[in-house]
């Protein structure tokens, strides 16, 4: 597996995808309830390891207007789990962008979307993914 270091940040025309630990702690707690924040530091160190051990990438998502944090995503290169802020509205350019970087980087050509995940995301922003709930989990073929 290659080293995933050279991988951040991940720049869209509206976004910054950037390690957790670039941004600060209090930003993060709405993307990992129920964790308290006092739990926040060991589990941020625990993506970080695994993002040097080449064994998944987590991002911080931004706004790069003003480096508000919208959610986090990540991946093991099989599945794709994030979190989102009801205002992230350009989440197909997020999740293009993603499916893009992990075909020309890693020659994946399907990956898994939650269903569970998705079903959380408002009617707005399933419009703008563009994806339908099925009854199994959404594997998405990359273009």
């Amino acid at each position: 597996m290659p080293s995933f270091e050279k991988f951040h940040p991940l720049l869209t025309p509206h976004y910054r995808l950037d390690w957790p630990n670039t941004v600060p702690l209090k930003t993060l707690k709405p993307f990992y309830l129920p964790q308290p924040l006092a739990q926040l530091p060991p589990l941020i160190n625990q993506q970080m390891h695994a993002i040097m051990q080449g064994e998944a990438l987590t991002y911080a998502i931004c706004l790069k207007t003003n480096a508000q944090v919208l959610g986090v995503i990540s991946t093991d290169l099989r599945t794709i789990h994030f979190k989102l802020h009801p205002q992230a509205e350009a989440i197909d350019e997020i999740f293009n962008y993603l499916f893009k970087f992990l075909k020309i980087n890693f020659k994946i050509s399907q990956i898994f979307l939650i269903k569970r995940e998705i079903a959380n995301l408002s009617t707005k922003q399933k419009a703008l993914l563009d994806v339908t709930l099925a009854p199994e989990d959404l594997i998405i073929k990359i273009k």
